[in-house]
């Protein structure tokens, strides 16, 4: 009976550890990671709320030439940032806990950038003239990240 029990519980264990843990909502240290050459990028996140808009600002540790800032307007449901203008398209996609929303400078065609975003965790993914990043608060190996942007972008196919 015992032996049951034990291999009970180390199947139980193995199921819960192959789920991933929801998205961490309070770090402010960020791992931006490019898709294409597999480097990290450490960046510190302030958020800054008033009554029009909320700015995120990625700070780049190594250098200001990779800063990255953007401006979330909850009235119009939409972000700006020195890469244009992005509209909220109608979908979401809830990824490790956390609804994910999407947002396009165009409703259509090849041509446009998107921005993949939740309004507690910031920007998550990016896909602006030809470079993705993944924005995560821990850092991963590079091929799971590279699939978890898949994932994350996957929809908009």
């Amino acid at each position: 009976m015992k032996f049951s029990n034990v291999c009970l519980l180390m199947f139980i264990v193995l199921l819960s550890s192959c789920n991933e843990a929801p998205l961490d909502m309070t770090s402010k240290k960020v791992f931006g990671l490019s898709t294409a050459s597999g480097n990290y990028q450490n960046y510190e996140l302030k958020i800054e709320k008033n009554d029009s808009l909320t700015k995120y600002t990625y700070h780049n540790q190594k250098s200001n030439l990779g800063n990255l800032s953007i401006n979330y307007f909850e009235k119009g449901d939409s972000i700006a940032s020195k890469y244009g203008n992005f509209t909220a398209l109608s979908k979401t996609y809830t990824y490790r806990g956390a609804l994910l929303k999407y947002y396009s400078t165009k409703k259509s065609g090849k041509a446009y950038s998107i921005i993949v975003f939740n309004k507690e965790y910031g920007i998550i993914a990016t896909s602006t003239y030809g470079a993705n990043f993944l924005f995560l608060k821990e850092k991963i190996a590079a091929e799971k990240g590279k699939n978890s942007f898949n994932e994350i972008v996957e929809i908009l196919n």
